[in-house]
């Protein structure tokens, strides 16, 4: 693990590799741990950068609520301290959500971009009225909204006892109070179908087909708004695609950054 701090909060992060920089984003409630295997198989290819957002991980907790733009400006100052310029980026979900804040903030160091299982449209304020009634059972250390089986294409397969283990344990690995902040950030975040429709970049969109979160609907949503987007999907998944099916994730995104 290294670090690098940001207006005085520490943000942990890993690299590997070497070649043309790829950032992967985690999202909510998770940490940068989701992206394990896929750091090694794109390791092989690039230089691979994958951080912790403020208060998840192994980065510090700061007073929130944490805004997608605040996540973004953390992003940027790791990129800046390790010297990286411009990137492509992968975000699922809340890291979609960052990653599209980053692109309307540094539109230039964007190269190209991944959302897995992400959205570009704000919450409706009956989704806001949950968020902030989840944060604040996590600020009194209620747990209980963290449910990984609505997440989850097949969430009572018996063969994905470990994968569901594992998730948990990344979940639980999180500090609340961080955790209620994010929730609160999330909440105040901005539509971004009108920066889509500015990035003249390479999109791909990987979807779950049994997400609950992101229906299809969302998804074809999103594709009409870029200008140069392509749309794949993972048939077995949910919301956790780049957990549920790893292999079929990395592929496609060696395949769309030309790893391969």
């Amino acid at each position: 693990m290294m670090q690098v701090h940001v207006d005085g909060v520490k943000i942990a992060y890993d690299e590997l590799g070497s070649g043309a920089t790829l950032v992967l984003l985690h999202g909510y409630p998770l940490s940068r741990a989701m992206w394990d295997t896929h750091m090694t198989t794109l390791a092989s290819h690039a230089r691979v950068v994958r951080i912790d957002f403020r208060g998840m991980g192994e980065s510090a907790f700061a007073p929130g609520p944490y805004l997608m733009e605040s996540l973004a400006a953390d992003v940027a100052g790791v990129l800046d301290a390790i010297g990286v310029d411009r990137a492509g980026f992968v975000g699922h979900s809340m890291g979609g959500y960052v990653a599209m804040a980053f692109a309307r903030m540094f539109t230039e160091r964007v190269e190209r971009l991944a959302l897995l299982c992400s959205r570009l449209d704000a919450d409706d304020p009956e989704r806001r009225v949950q968020r902030s009634q989840y944060a604040d059972q996590l600020e009194h250390g209620d747990m209980s909204s963290l449910r990984i089986e609505p997440l989850l294409g097949d969430p009572i397969a018996e063969d994905q006892q470990n994968l569901r283990n594992r998730i948990q344990a990344l979940v639980q690995a999180n500090n609340p109070q961080a955790l209620a902040q994010m929730q609160r950030g999330l909440a105040l975040r901005d539509a971004s179908f009108d920066i889509a429709e500015e990035l003249d970049m390479p999109v791909l969109l990987i979807a779950g087909r049994r997400d609950q979160l992101v229906p299809a609907q969302q998804v074809s949503a999103m594709a009409a708004a870029f200008p140069r987007a392509s749309v794949e999907w993972c048939e077995r998944s949910g919301h956790l695609a780049p957990l549920e099916e790893p292999e079929r994730v990395s592929e496609l995104l060696s395949a769309f950054l030309g790893l391969r």
